[in-house]
């Protein structure tokens, strides 16, 4: 006849080293602690900033002594360049904080051109830039009133140049943007009426 007998192996387990039945747990004393280290501008990005922001003052300077056609007020440009995609979130806080509505959308809307809407409000702007650039190194910016401005990559001011530029390719910048500036509608028609025969600054 067969031989059916069974033959059963037993083993401790805590000398079994086939298995370890504390894989992947540690006990809580023993739990690596995660450190949140505070976010910070880099020293190049202040030295890009400062760069471009005595770019803005230089341009917008040479395009106001050079009008030939002057308002009671104006349309300035400001195009700005995001490390995100600049969305609906960040439209709304660009515009209450800093006065700024986009007009303009571009590189997979990570470049964006705005209207200065409040040149009050745009001052902040130019503070909070002032306030980054000249601040220590490892300064955060979490939880501050400037922490929108760690999101620019860069920024330059629309000038003359930049806007015949855009004429000579798609025709006048004025006619491709839609302002809520009551200004607007009266230098797009000046543009309109006298781009064909006059040069002229706005």
């Amino acid at each position: 006849m067969p031989d059916n007998r069974f033959v059963f192996l037993t083993n401790q387990w805590q000398n079994n080293p086939s298995f370890n039945r504390q894989r992947g747990y540690t006990p809580g004393n023993e739990r690596e602690v995660e450190t949140t280290e505070p976010k910070t501008i880099q020293e190049f990005q202040k030295d890009r900033l400062r760069r471009n922001s005595a770019e803005f003052f230089t341009k917008r300077r040479s395009r106001n002594e050079s009008r030939t056609i002057h308002f009671d007020a104006n349309i300035d440009l400001v195009k700005i360049s995001f490390y995100v995609t600049f969305n609906g979130d960040l439209k709304r806080k660009f515009f209450d904080r800093y006065g700024l509505s986009a007009v303009e959308f571009c590189q997979f809307n990570k470049t964006v051109t705005f209207e200065i809407i409040s040149t009050v409000a745009f001052q902040n702007f130019l503070e909070h830039i002032q306030t980054i650039v000249n601040s220590p190194e490892g300064t955060s910016y979490t939880n501050r009133p400037f922490n929108l401005i760690a999101l620019i990559l860069s920024f330059e001011f629309v000038d003359s140049r930049a806007r015949w530029v855009s004429a000579s390719l798609s025709g006048s910048l004025l006619t491709l943007i839609s302002s809520s500036n009551p200004i607007y509608i009266i230098q797009k028609e000046i543009s309109l009426f006298t781009k064909s025969s006059v040069t002229f600054q706005l």
